[in-house]
């Protein structure tokens, strides 16, 4: 899935931190050789993941409408350092 540049709501963020919860919950599990663990774990993000859309339609639609009106502002600072950040998050995996 890719990550938006501009704000995100705050419930996008609490499903987030709860996804990275379960992954690091499962990756101990796994390391501890809690194989059944791991499996709950990974099982409970197939549930979130089920659902929830892959897109965000109201969010594709404010964009769209805000680039169609010309509204649409670009931060070029910002989305430097996310992708600066994101190269980062890649050579460290």
């Amino acid at each position: 899935m890719v990550e938006s540049i501009g704000s995100k709501s705050p419930s996008a963020s609490v499903q987030q931190v709860a996804t990275a919860t379960r992954l690091a919950r499962a990756e101990a599990a796994v390391a501890s050789g809690d194989t059944a663990g791991a499996a709950l774990q990974l099982s409970s993000l197939d549930r979130g993941v089920e659902t929830r859309p892959p897109v965000d339609a109201a969010r594709v639609a404010e964009l769209r409408k805000a680039v169609k009106e010309g509204t649409y502002k670009l931060n070029p600072e910002l989305t430097a350092l996310r992708m600066l950040n994101m190269q980062q998050e890649w050579k460290s995996k």
